[in-house]
């Protein structure tokens, strides 16, 4: 078939390997990778990340948990908080609400405090740099928050 290329699954722990079973058996030829909890700890996140990046997988099983735990760069997370501070302006132009306008000053001080953050020199590989097939472009929108948790996480 050869369609797409890395398609990523997050999955609850428990059944990542169900659903490597399954995928092998609806998709024998495929190149698969499972990243489960115990392939994932922090000794060992640094070697399954470049695995996933550079690796020519078909698909990509990861549990909930080892998700969490791949940051987004800085950069993407700077893109993200624009873009939800955009959307914000423009609702404000057709009213404005308290509601709104608390979420505009939250935004600011977030993309402020980014940019004033300086670079975690522990993570040198982030979900952006996977090459992994999103269902969408708003797929970094989508898991930045537990990727947000994962970066102010790891740089405690």
């Amino acid at each position: 078939m050869k369609l797409s290329k890395k398609n990523m699954y997050v999955v609850p722990n428990n059944i990542t390997g169900q659903w490597a079973r399954i995928f092998k058996q609806m998709y024998p030829d495929a190149e698969i990778l499972v990243v489960d909890p115990p392939s994932f700890t922090p000794a060992k996140r640094e070697a399954a990340l470049e695995d996933i990046r550079d690796g020519g997988y078909d698909g990509i099983i990861i549990a909930y948990s080892c998700f969490d735990a791949i940051p987004l760069s800085k950069e993407c997370l700077m893109q993200n908080l624009r873009s939800q501070l955009e959307e914000v302006e423009t609702r404000l132009l057709y009213g404005e609400t308290a509601a709104l306008r608390a979420r505009k000053k939250r935004l600011e001080k977030e993309i402020i405090d980014l940019r004033d953050e300086k670079e975690n020199s522990k993570c040198r590989i982030f979900f952006d740099e996977l090459g992994v097939t999103c269902p969408s472009a708003r797929m970094p929108t989508a898991c930045s928050a537990s990727a947000e948790r994962a970066r102010r996480s790891a740089a405690r």
